[in-house]
């Protein structure tokens, strides 16, 4: 992961391709989470249909 040294660089273009890291590194943990909240619930549907046995 490259180091984000470029915060409150002053140059316009240096803090624009930190933004835009910053909020694509967001966006893919946000997908991540969903995607774990959807698989854990779906267990946990699929475990009460099945009981336990």
């Amino acid at each position: 992961m490259p180091r984000l040294t470029a915060l409150a660089s002053g140059d316009p273009e240096k803090d624009e391709i930190l933004h835009h890291l910053i909020r694509d590194h967001l966006w893919k943990v946000g997908i991540v989470i969903v995607a774990a909240v959807v698989v854990l619930t779906a267990m946990v549907v699929i475990y009460k249909k099945v009981g336990v046995k």
